[in-house]
């Protein structure tokens, strides 16, 4: 072997060898963490030093999202802390509230609050397009301790007998101190529970030192959900939690009843209610009731984790716990801004207009406890033209003939796009509303239609579309769609192979064209082109106004694996997970290579030159190492899998939940309006 060669091969496994170290370590990294929940010094959970290690690791390694902030201290001085998870840059996003340890003996509401911190750090930092635009859209304060003290206390016992907070209300030690839970305003009652029980409401409302320091955060922001996880068992309570009856457990609106039926048809626990009907007593002067009762928060507590586990569940039925309860708070991340729905109608004309016009009707419906983002939405739509021209259409607002809004046709481009369609923009959705708009076509008759939307918030840095597709009309008659999920789709992502995802792809591409300034000036022209057409027509023209900037590069991303045990996913209302896809444009045959004529090339020189070498041994290292760490982490993960039955699994939420994403492991990340079983 010459010095050449042999330098080359050296060096070349050198740099294969740094590279595979580097992967390994990396997925090293991701196991420790998770590992670090179910491998505690505590009966499997950690203590309170390990997450508070695990937390301040977070915030030296995610500085630009997360923070941490002093909210108060416990009755024994401990500080109360709590973290807030969003993208610096842009104010008044909706905000949502996950808190643990209300009552100390309930580890596993630690390790949910946990997880839910840790995933979505993970998933954001290997730009996940759910992850992004939780964290880039909304703002999430987590409080892993409200009760330090007596976490701290059970762990030096060594078993769950504390509930209650650190102040000393009787001889017993261990039934001492004031139960947080039941120290809050709403329905507060003296002389409900003697200081000794387990349920003791304190001397007054907002006595302890805990509840202040979560009504001065409620007090400071504007919270519009709530989750403060609870365990054992799986029920959901929400409020009223006081009420002796179920009718006095109404609540103020309406609307709200049906808000909690939704988040209900989704999460899917063994109980629902308020807590007559779940726990089977009252809770006067409890959290969620004064989060919602005093401060309109849509709040509510999961208990999680199986009844056969009791408060400690063994160490290997918490990854499970954790992985499912993700799913559930992001799909109330999701619902507390706009939360998309989409439907179509295949209208018939009205009498005497052009047999080859026809009229579609799009309803986008906001069920979601915020008003979208910004002053409105831009809108792209394909499938319109029954070839590759751009379809002459009008897009007027309201259910029946209104006014024309801003739009521009598009022809077929390409792959991603092989029918034409229309991009315009739309009023901002408010909160648990809904708008038509009537998309009138100049050509292409009544026929069937295969529809493909997207849907772009107006911030000042978008970076996600929520679309929804492919939906296919019927030709006759007033036909329609029922509200359609939404995936949801990067900007600037990994471009997707599925046809579906390159279709939203470009989709997304025509949407962030509708917030560009001055979209739609000149593009109109002539009024009432077709029969009952009020507004104007839109000309036919792909090319983008002169003079604008191209828009960025919008692409559905394939998601990141998820951690090991069952893996998170975010679902939704209507949805399926979002797992991997290959990525677009990757050779599938080697690249070509010119061999010159004249003499025979010397062997060495040039079938081993340095370059020859470098490459070939960097493909054999790499691959080498690939393997390795392949094996390896699934080694990792492996010892993290759940190895008992979880009684309070959830069908809807666990269905796709295997590391190689199912059945479904091509379809995007869905959040929309109902879980598909």
């Amino acid at each position: 072997m010459g010095p050449r060669l042999a330098f080359g091969l050296g060096s070349t496994w050198l740099v294969a060898l740094l590279l595979g170290c580097s992967w390994l370590r990396s997925c090293a990294g991701d196991e420790a963490w998770a590992a670090k929940l179910d491998h505690g010094s505590f009966k499997g959970f950690p203590t309170f030093s390990e997450a508070d290690d695990l937390l301040e690791g977070w915030l030296r390694a995610h500085p630009n999202e997360l923070r941490k902030e002093r909210i108060g201290a416990s009755y024994e001085g401990r500080p109360l802390d709590a973290y807030v998870l969003t993208a610096k840059g842009e104010p008044d996003r909706p905000q949502i509230l996950f808190t643990a340890l209300m009552h100390a003996r309930e580890p596993a509401s630690l390790t949910v609050v946990l997880y839910i911190m840790g995933h979505l750090l993970e998933l954001y930092s290997q730009r996940d397009p759910l992850a992004v635009y939780a964290v880039e859209n909304r703002e999430l304060w987590f409080i892993p301790f409200v009760n330090p003290d007596g976490y701290i206390a059970n762990q030096k016992s060594g078993r769950p007998g504390v509930r209650k907070n650190g102040r000393p209300t009787c001889a017993n030690k261990m039934n001492s101190g004031v139960d947080i839970n039941r120290n809050f305003a709403v329905a507060w009652k003296a002389g409900t529970f003697p200081a000794c029980d387990e349920e003791y409401q304190g001397k007054e409302p907002f006595s302890e030192p805990e509840t202040k320091a979560l009504k001065g955060l409620c007090d400071r922001n504007a919270f519009k959900a709530a989750m403060n996880f609870h365990a054992f068992g799986s029920m959901l309570t929400h409020p009223y939690n006081w009420a002796p009856t179920a009718q006095k457990a109404k609540l103020d609106k309406l609307d709200d009843d049906v808000i909690f039926n939704e988040l209900q048809a989704v999460f899917k626990f063994d109980k629902f209610g308020p807590a007559i009907r779940t726990v089977g007593y009252t809770a006067p002067g409890e959290s969620d009731d004064w989060f919602y009762g005093a401060k309109g928060i849509i709040s509510m507590s999961p208990e999680v984790g199986p009844e056969s586990g009791g408060f400690f569940p063994p160490a290997s039925a918490i990854a499970g716990i954790d992985s499912r309860n993700f799913a559930r708070a992001m799909h109330l991340v999701a619902k507390s801004g706009l939360q998309l729905g989409t439907s179509w109608r295949h209208l018939i004309p009205g009498l005497g207009a052009a047999s080859n016009r026809a009229v579609l009707e799009l309803t986008l419906k906001n069920s979601g406890l915020s008003t979208s983002a910004g002053d409105a939405l831009a809108v792209a739509v394909a499938g319109l033209s029954e070839g590759s021209a751009a379809p002459g259409v009008a897009v007027l607002s309201g259910a029946s003939a209104g006014a024309a809004l801003p739009s521009k046709a598009f022809a077929a481009e390409g792959a991603g796009l092989a029918t034409g369609g229309v991009a315009f923009r739309v009023p901002a959705l408010g909160r648990r509303s809904e708008a038509a708009f009537r998309l009138s076509l100049a050509g292409g008759g009544r026929a069937a239609r295969t529809l493909h939307l997207c849907v772009l918030e107006a911030r000042p840095r978008p970076t996600v579309c929520q679309c929804s597709g492919p939906v296919t009309l019927a030709a006759a008659g007033v036909v329609g769609s029922d509200f359609k999920a939404v995936s949801f789709v990067l900007v600037n992502g990994a471009a997707g192979a599925d046809r579906d995802h390159q279709i939203a792809q470009a989709l997304c591409t025509k949407a962030a064209e509708a917030l560009s300034p001055g979209f739609g000036s000149g593009e109109q022209a002539g009024t009432g082109a077709h029969a009952g057409n009020t507004g104007s027509l839109v000309q036919p023209s792909g090319d983008p106004s002169p003079g604008a900037a191209a828009p960025p590069t919008v692409q559905p991303t394939a998601a990141p694996p998820t951690a090991p045990g069952p893996a998170a996913r975010g679902q939704g209302e209507g949805g399926q997970p979002f797992a991997g896809e290959p990525v677009a444009g990757a050779s599938t045959h080697p690249q070509s290579t010119s061999i010159g004529t004249g003499a025979p090339p010397d062997i060495d020189a040039a079938a081993f030159s340095p370059s020859s070498v470098l490459a070939g041994g960097a493909l054999a290292g790499l691959a080498t190492f690939a393997g390795v760490t392949i094996y390896l982490c699934r080694r990792a993960a492996q010892a993290r899998a759940v190895v008992v039955t979880d009684e309070e699994a959830a069908p809807a939420l666990q269905e796709q939940d295997s590391p190689s994403g199912g059945k479904n492991a091509a379809q995007p990340r869905m959040v929309g309006m109902q879980m598909e079983d």
